[in-house]
């Protein structure tokens, strides 16, 4: 597992044919459904799945660290296989994890939403992440599902020191594409297929997206 590090890291981007490489390795020789065969935490193929954008093999690793390294009375990470409780560098790679999934510093741009699973957002669901620190300050976001209705709604309040474009993913419960966004009101154009591209500011934004 160790040179997969690199990619954690920054020293290796994930969508080298190396870092394909070793994944495939991985995978024919140690990984069983994304998860090291030993222990959880000490599987740093999540970041490469994630830089990648292999959502669904990055979310196996999540769900799979709930299942087998989380302890069901306290709900602290633990060793795993009847190992030490309460580690704290478990808690870390929990949150790190966690938080990737909601807020990610990718560059001079903050990504949001960017891993989260389509079941959160399903009607009638909420996130919502306030104060979260980034390195250009603090953000504040909430994304409301009415995805019965074809719509799904998100409220930023960017960065409080400096401001940064933002890309805003919305993945949809059942996968569907966007076909229209507002921003405070007003028409969107720069939007893709699940991501909304925002401009640096440091005004409120209310984004509503169509199906």
């Amino acid at each position: 597992m160790g040179p997969l590090h690199t990619v954690d890291l920054g020293v290796l981007d994930a969508r080298t044919d190396l870092a394909g490489w070793m994944l495939q390795t991985l995978e024919d020789h140690w990984l069983k459904h994304a998860l090291a065969l030993d222990e959880p935490w000490y599987a740093p193929q999540a970041y490469a799945y994630y830089g990648r954008d292999q959502m669904q093999e990055f979310l196996g690793v999540y769900y799979n660290l709930l299942a087998e390294g989380m302890d069901r009375q306290v709900y602290a990470p633990v060793e795993g296989h009847g190992g030490v409780q309460n580690l704290p560098w478990g808690d870390g790679e929990h949150t790190r994890i966690l938080r990737r999934m909601l807020v990610h510093e990718e560059g001079e741009a903050l990504h949001i939403a960017r891993a989260v699973p389509r079941a959160w957002l399903a009607h009638g669901k909420r996130i919502a992440f306030r104060k979260a620190p980034t390195r250009f300050g603090k953000l504040s976001f909430a994304i409301e599902s009415s995805a019965i209705g074809g719509t799904i709604r998100a409220t930023i309040d960017p960065p409080d020191r400096k401001p940064v474009p933002i890309a805003l993913r919305l993945r949809h419960p059942a996968g569907s594409p966007l076909k229209t966004v507002t921003v405070n009101g007003k028409p969107h154009a720069a939007f893709g297929t699940e991501w909304i591209q925002l401009p640096a500011g440091t005004d409120r934004l209310e984004i509503a997206a169509g199906y």
